[in-house]
């Protein structure tokens, strides 16, 4: 039943896609900071393509020179009925937008409908079919997180099992490598446990270790939810969800000796705490990318977002729910602006060392 229905998504993309030239083709060539082969760091936001105007939020990422946009793609809701092809609504026009200012995008795809799971975990040869069909249709798509949150049941689907995503990465892989697509894939998305039944994001992490997924995996993403504290906090049992928790994952990818791989935080955003100062809120913007961008093994992180998300309440964003623009806005345009003047001497001479060494990273 499922592989009669792959014929329908590549209709569907077909019929959608508006770019069908590039059909079979690998991802147009973009400039790409952040990936194992480059010696910069990569700056991103998301950009939520059924919220608040995401042709202002591309235009604006643009402007603020980002590296990266990030985009989701809920599988379950664009996907609900295998009978019928996937809406991806929206998010076409916006990985379409994107293509258009040559703004690479990341693709998380989350939440694998109740259809395609298995007792293992979601079907790896219709999630590999129907990536492959969407990176086809779509040259702005140059990563694809595969499944974030793979360590919790939420994330997976069913009970989080490391060598079943290992199989499921290893068929994506796959596929992607014959094909000679030029697509990074990022493993993991590491999450913070909220059930019975999760996994810690180490815990997991050494699970994969163990499937023999290294040579496969460059990138290694956490998602940092739940931010509590202050920039420099470092992470303990009183104070577990701090910034700089990301410190834990790569002391696990170090015991593994992975020391090439590279640690992208693809979501993150300032405490609740400061929910009520936007001028506090756009210091710890800045001061968060400081301190991210000067480790050389975090190749990218992604801020949480440009745009309102469709349930947006507050100042979540860098461009507020009636268009104006947070005071967050500026500063990261400081950070990622030639001009910008408040880089740390530390962060310099650390940039200074990846020019040098070239895809070395400690």
């Amino acid at each position: 039943m499922i592989r009669k229905l792959l014929p329908l998504i590549a209709i569907f993309i077909l019929g959608a896609a508006a770019v069908p030239s590039v059909l079979g083709m690998a991802a147009a060539v973009y400039p790409a900071n952040g990936l194992p082969n480059s010696v910069e760091f990569g700056y991103g936001a998301w950009v939520h393509a059924n919220g608040g105007s995401p042709e202002t939020a591309i235009n604006t990422a643009k402007n603020l020179n980002l590296d990266w946009i990030a985009l989701e793609l809920n599988w379950a809701a664009q996907w609900p009925d295998p009978s019928l092809s996937p809406d991806l609504g929206a998010l076409a026009n916006t990985l379409n937008l994107a293509n258009q200012q040559r703004i690479p995008v990341m693709l998380s795809i989350h939440t694998p409908p109740a259809w395609v799971m298995t007792a293992q975990g979601p079907n790896a040869d219709v999630l590999s079919n129907f990536l492959v069909q969407l990176v086809q249709a779509y040259p702005s798509i140059h990563a694809i997180e595969v499944l974030p949150g793979a360590n919790t049941i939420a994330g997976w689907g069913t009970m989080p099992n490391a060598t079943s995503y290992t199989a499921l990465f290893q068929n994506v892989h796959q596929q992607i490598t014959q094909l000679n697509l030029g697509i990074t894939l990022i493993a993991a998305g590491l999450q913070t446990p909220v059930q019975a039944g999760d996994i810690t994001e180490t815990d997991f992490l050494r699970q994969l270790y163990a499937t023999g997924i290294k040579p496969i995996m460059p990138i290694v993403s956490v998602q940092l939810d739940q931010i509590q504290g202050d920039v420099l906090d470092y992470p303990s049992p009183d104070n577990p969800f701090v910034l700089r928790r990301y410190e834990n994952i790569r002391m696990v990818m170090m015991q593994n000796q992975h020391p090439e791989g590279l640690l992208w935080v693809t979501r993150f955003s300032w405490p609740d705490m400061l929910q009520a100062n936007p001028a506090q809120q756009a210091n710890w913007l800045f001061s968060s990318y400081q301190m991210m961008s000067a480790q050389l093994y975090i190749g990218t992180a992604v801020f949480d977002s440009l745009n309102p998300s469709p349930n947006a309440q507050g100042m979540s964003s860098l461009i507020l729910p009636d268009q104006t623009q947070h005071p967050a806005l500026q500063r990261y345009l400081d950070i990622t602006s030639v001009s910008g003047g408040e880089m740390t001497s530390l962060q310099t001479t650390y940039k200074r060392i990846q020019t040098n060494k070239g895809r070395f990273r400690p």
